[in-house]
């Protein structure tokens, strides 16, 4: 086998397999993947005339030595692969999100560039990743946060408490005070109490008996699953929250580069509408 025929079943595995590989399987490698994983070594196999632990062998070497391919490989899947498929999913939705009438907001009224964040009060990352977000809005005063209810972190049921926190926040919206109930929510540590809303709810004065009319009305019940239906529709509630849309751009999850990502995610929607 020439060092060109070499490089090339490497590259292949790599871009095919690793990709795969890394993104789909379980925790412990078990599952299809792993028959995914053995079909395209028997395949490579076939193609070059090596036998089949040969081929697995100098793959597994070549990845220890290089693991940055992995990284990148990860990185263009993400692009192109299913960040670039919520992308096109979300382009018939960008208008309604950014909407600006009646929304629900953190920032500025009339916002230059709009994060669009789908998020659970219940989502510890999305929690973590507040404080990136406050960064970014601190630093940038034409820049705002589009909060959308995606209670994913429950079971639908009376003591749901990612329901309970979504379509409170749609109670406090109606009363103009969406800002300050949304601060305060995620200030707090997951897991929520209904003791823990009603206190915020009170806290930032809003008139209860008006709120829990809300709280328990069909029209606060299907604004949050418009969101959440949305979502689905995107691609974000499979992915999972938090889940950001930016120019038209998707983010999935947070991390220790969040605010780097999100960033240079606002910087190209500014460009971009200039």
């Amino acid at each position: 086998m020439s060092v060109k025929s070499f490089l090339a079943v490497i590259v292949v595995f790599v871009t095919g397999l690793g990709v795969g590989y890394f993104i789909f399987s379980n925790a412990d490698g078990a599952g299809e993947p792993g028959a995914i994983a053995e079909n395209r070594s028997t395949t490579l196999a076939l193609e070059t005339g090596m036998n089949e632990a040969a081929v697995r062998q100098i793959v597994e070497a070549y990845i220890v030595e290089n693991p940055t391919v992995i990284l990148q490989s990860l990185d263009d899947y993400q692009r192109n692969g299913f960040l670039g498929d919520m992308e096109t999913r979300a382009q018939p939705f960008v208008a309604h999100l950014e909407k600006l009438d009646g929304a629900s907001i953190v920032g500025p009224s009339n916002p230059e560039v709009k994060i669009i964040e789908f998020f659970d009060y219940q989502c510890p990352h999305c929690k973590a990743n507040y404080t990136v977000l406050r960064r970014l809005l601190d630093e940038d005063p034409t820049l705002a946060l589009m909060p959308k209810h995606l209670p994913i972190l429950g079971d639908g049921s009376a003591s749901d408490m990612s329901l309970l926190g979504a379509r409170a926040a749609e109670a406090a919206r109606l009363q103009g005070k969406f800002a300050a109930f949304h601060e305060g929510l995620m200030a707090r540590e997951a897991p929520l109490t209904r003791a823990v809303v009603l206190a915020v709810a009170e806290a930032i004065g809003l008139d209860m008996k008006l709120f829990n009319q809300a709280v328990a009305s069909d029209a606060v019940a299907a604004a949050v699953e418009e969101s959440r239906a949305i979502a689905k529709d995107i691609g974000i509630m499979q992915a999972g929250t938090p889940g950001y849309i930016i120019g038209g751009k998707v983010m999935i999850g947070a991390g220790s580069d969040a605010y780097e990502r999100l960033k240079e995610l606002v910087e190209t929607a500014r460009r971009a509408s200039r």
